[in-house]
């Protein structure tokens, strides 16, 4: 699947919050969204997945205009995991994570056992699969992430969108949610905050800075000293991880910056 945004524009109150907003994330690639607190991030994706219409601009997917489809269809083909947790009636893990079959049933059409198959299959992916008789609201707040990115999982999306989704997660699960993501193959844009976190996993990053893309291309094309310190307002040096050939921020703080100097 293949996700194409072209000069999108999107105002919040009359403000633009994003504009001219160009890009394409082809079949199976794993693309990040960073750039500091405000740029605009959840805005451009929440304008994909449709909380918020574009004041200018299209967003395709397989060349078909999203604008037009019905709810049901566009929940088939795209899962959203969001920054919040929280859901407003307190149901069981399986509970949530079995609403994640609704849009690929009938009304009034029950479970079968290829829909139960498949919520086994999210919850162990995840590593909950032990918590599917829990209450949701008696889980820690990254327990509750992960729940919900196994709802999102037992949609079988063809397009992953992900909004911070590693926030509430300890480093063990960060990377293992990490993994889960790049394993599936899916075509995914997820915004993130860690750099290194971007730099392992992203085909592709978008640095997104005062609503504008400021950056497109490879983490190692993408991630400079001179961007880190334009864009981040950050000292760093990057080098190269000598086991993943990947590249690595290292940051500097202020008081060693002086002292190099």
């Amino acid at each position: 699947m293949k996700l194409s945004v072209q000069n999108v524009v999107t105002k919040i109150d009359q403000k633009p919050i994003i504009q001219n907003i160009n890009f394409h994330v082809n079949d199976g690639e794993f693309v990040g969204v960073i750039g500091p607190n405000g740029s605009g991030k959840s805005t451009l994706l929440k304008t994909i997945y449709r909380i918020y219409a574009p004041s200018n601009g299209t967003i395709l997917i397989n060349q078909s205009n999203t604008n037009k489809w019905k709810n049901r269809r566009f929940a088939q083909q795209v899962a959203v995991v969001g920054q919040e947790s929280s859901v407003p009636f307190d149901f069981t893990v399986e509970d949530i994570v079995s609403m994640g079959r609704h849009p690929h049933k009938g009304f009034l059409e029950k479970d079968n056992d290829y829909d139960e198959t498949i919520v086994t299959r999210s919850l162990n992916e995840v590593g909950i699969e032990h918590y599917r008789n829990r209450s949701f609201s008696d889980l820690s707040g990254g327990e509750k992430q992960r729940v919900l990115i196994a709802r999102a999982l037992t949609q079988e999306p063809k397009l992953f969108i992900l909004d911070e989704p590693t926030n509430h997660l300890d480093i063990h699960h960060q990377l293992h949610l990490l993994d889960v993501v790049k394993g599936l193959k899916l075509t995914s844009l997820a915004a993130l905050h860690d750099l290194n976190l971007a730099a392992a996993y992203c085909d592709k990053l978008l640095v997104i800075n005062k609503g504008e893309i400021v950056a497109e291309g490879s983490p190692e094309q993408v991630l400079t000293e001179g961007l880190l310190a334009d864009v981040f307002h950050v000292n760093g040096t990057i080098i190269k991880n000598p086991i993943t050939e990947k590249v690595h921020v290292l940051y500097t703080s202020k008081a060693e910056a002086k002292s190099i100097v």
